[in-house]
This record gives C-alpha cells, sequence and structure tokens, in this order.
C-alpha cells in the first residue's frame, strides 16, 4: 500500500514540476508579430504630423479600427496650446484613451529590469494588443531626446523587438539589449490600450489580413540621420546656424540622402538654404533652392521605392500645395535679403499662386502691394 502511495505521489510531483517548466518555460516565451497594425511615420505622415506622439497614437487607433480622429483632429487635441518640441506624458495619452472609450494599463519604473517580461503581457497571440512606449529618439549617446514608438511584435528566439517607429519606419528590428538601453533613465514607460465592450460595438476592429508593407530602402539607409531631426531643429530655433549647418551639411552629403523620397529631399534641401539665410549668406541660398529643390518640387505624392507619398492626403488642409510653396517662400525670402524687390516678390506671388492659404509675414505682405 506504501509502495503504491509512493508511485502516486512520484506521479503527482512529476506531472506538477513538468507544468510548472512548461508554463515557465515554454508558455513564458513569445514569437509573435501582431498582424495589421498601420504604420504612421516620417514616411507617410511627414508633411502633416511631425511627431512621434501623433504617429504612434494614430497608429493604435487604426489598429483598433477607430476612425473618429484624423491627425488632424490629434495634432488639435495634443498641440492646441503647445509647441511640436513640448514633452507630453504618457498619463496624458493614457487620459485620452480614456475619454474616448479605452481600457488603459500604463506602465512606469524608475528601475530596469522588467520591461521586456511586462510587455509580453500585451504583445502575444492571445492579447494581440501593441504597446506605445516612450523612449530615447536613437541609440545614438549623445542623443538624449525622448521619442515615442509601437511595438508590434516580440521574439524570444532572436531577441528582437519590432516596432513601429517614427523615423526608423515600419517593421523596425531592435535587440532586447539596445531596446532596454533606449529607455530614458528614470522614466520608463508604456502605455497598453484596447477598447471597452461598449466600443467595441461602434468600431471595426483589427483587419489581421492586412498585410505589413515592405521596408523602404531609406528607413535602412537615413533612419540614424532622421533621428537627429530635432536637435538641427533645436540648433537653428536657438539661432546656432553654424551648428545647425554641421549636421544638415553632413546629412545632405551623405550618398544615401537620394535614397529618401523627391519630397523629403525638397525640404531638407530647403531647410539647408534658410540656414544658410541665417548665416546671412543669401546667394548660397538661392544657389541650393534653384540647383537641388526647384528640378525635384513637383508631383511629390508620386510612388516612390514601393510607396506613396501621402502628401495629397492632406490636400484638404493645405498640407500638399504648402509643401510645394514652401521653396518658393524661402526663395522669396532670399532675393529680399539681396536686395532684388522684383525677385523677391515674383517668388511670394508664386507662393500664393500655389496655395492661396499660405500664411505669409506682415513684412512680406508689405512686399506684394
Amino acid at each position: 500500500m506504501k509502495k503504491e502511495i509512493g508511485v502516486i505521489v512520484l506521479i503527482v510531483l512529476i506531472v506538477g514540476v513538468s507544468a510548472f517548466f512548461y508554463s515557465y518555460f515554454y508558455q513564458s516565451q513569445v514569437n509573435y508579430l501582431i498582424p495589421g497594425v498601420p504604420y504612421y511615420g516620417f514616411y507617410n505622415h511627414f508633411f502633416g504630423a511631425n511627431s512621434t506622439l501623433i504617429t504612434s497614437v494614430a497608429s493604435l487607433l487604426g489598429y483598433w479600427g477607430d476612425t473618429r480622429f484624423s491627425s488632424f483632429d490629434l495634432m488639435g487635441y495634443f498641440y492646441k496650446d503647445r509647441k511640436i518640441s513640448d514633452a507630453i506624458t504618457t498619463q496624458e495619452i493614457a487620459d485620452f484613451f480614456k475619454l474616448n472609450g479605452y481600457n488603459v494599463e500604463r506602465w512606469i519604473s524608475e528601475k530596469p529590469g522588467n520591461e521586456i517580461s511586462e510587455i509580453k503581457k500585451f504583445v502575444n497571440q492571445d492579447k494581440k494588443i501593441p504597446v506605445i512606449v516612450y523612449q530615447k529618439r536613437s541609440l545614438a549617446p549623445d542623443n538624449q531626446q525622448s521619442a515615442f514608438r509601437v511595438v508590434i511584435g516580440l521574439s524570444d528566439r532572436d531577441k528582437k523587438v519590432t516596432v513601429h517607429d517614427y523615423a526608423f519606419g515600419n517593421n523596425f528590428q531592435i535587440s532586447y539589449d539596445d531596446f532596454n538601453r533606449m529607455f530614458l533613465l528614470n522614466a520608463r514607460a508604456f502605455l497598453s490600450v484596447w477598447p471597452t465592450d461598449d466600443l467595441r460595438k461602434k468600431i471595426k476592429g483589427p483587419n489581421y489580413d492586412t498585410a505589413y508593407s515592405g521596408r523602404m530602402a531609406a528607413m535602412d539607409e537615413m533612419g540614424d540621420y532622421l533621428a537627429r531631426q530635432n536637435e538641427i531643429n533645436f540648433y537653428f530655433l536657438s539661432g546656432d546656424y553654424a551648428k545647425a549647418l554641421e549636421i544638415q551639411q553632413k546629412f545632405i552629403g551623405d550618398e544615401k540622402f537620394n535614397s529618401l523620397p523627391p519630397a523629403y529631399r525638397v525640404y531638407f534641401n530647403t531647410f539647408l538654404a534658410k540656414i544658410f539665410l541665417g548665416l546671412n549668406q543669401p546667394a548660397k541660398a538661392i544657389e541650393i533652392i534653384i540647383d537641388k529643390v526647384l528640378p525635384l518640387n513637383f508631383n511629390l505624392d508620386e510612388p516612390f521605392d514601393g510607396w506613396t507619398e501621402q502628401i495629397s492626403y492632406f490636400k484638404d488642409n493645405n498640407y500638399s500645395r504648402a509643401s510645394l510653396a514652401y521653396p518658393y517662400y524661402a526663395l522669396g525670402l532670399a532675393y529680399t535679403a539681396e536686395g532684388d524687390k522684383t525677385l523677391a516678390k515674383k517668388n511670394f506671388e508664386e507662393v500664393l499662386r500655389i496655395n492661396p492659404g499660405y500664411k505669409l509675414t506682415p513684412e512680406v505682405l508689405q512686399q506684394l502691394k
């Protein structure tokens, strides 16, 4: 009898230990990419939502099939009385989702160590909930700027996280080690949201049959540079044009710059021209716009490398016309600085011809009289 009891106990122990190891070592493994999470970022929302926050929130709304908010609505909500450079907290994002019918779980920690395991609770085959993470904009040691990105997949097998990232593009993979290093010190946070039962009745829900687009070559070629654009803007706005010029020339001078779509080459070269204007070198600014910008400044929403520019998406809000008018505005400023009022007026008139709603300064308007 004792022998039979011993066998039973042994069997129970074996089953229990096996179940524990199965649960701990197998079920805790995640090798899954959530299907159907739309990418909104630099390559298709730059001209209307130049914000990692807006594009990340838009990705989650798009994934859940919630069409109530355009990027312009989100810009109006989060940046009504703010600049794009102003910090917005994960708590403010959580409040937005709660207000609009979502369940929200916000994870924060001052200490490293549990990030991946916490994200696994949502990014897995059962839950299928992508999360917004608050991290550094890039891995560059000297770049401490913050950014939001969306985690859409985890692979314990390859030790990689897959994200939709504003600068690095869609389906960008980061090693677990690098991903953990991208969290800011004392600001480790992510946000998971999913619709309440009541909201589910009103929205479309995820479309798991939607295939992910291939990655544009420029996403791998220029992502690190794009992650530094806020740094260039900082120097420009603070009046340190020499530092802004140093970084921008390195950016544009890289042979990989031509892997960017024409719309962005137009924008960044025009911005380079404006830096030269800040350095009081209008002749150089004019040369750049005439030689580098205007030859590309048409049909900016044409397909490029398998992707279609989304400038046309913003036509009702004048973003398409504004992007085409932008170089002529900079050219008008350059001719003004050179003292050529005739050519300045001609280019400002071209701005208004392309986009009658373009906001001109009082000084420019005076020249048009």
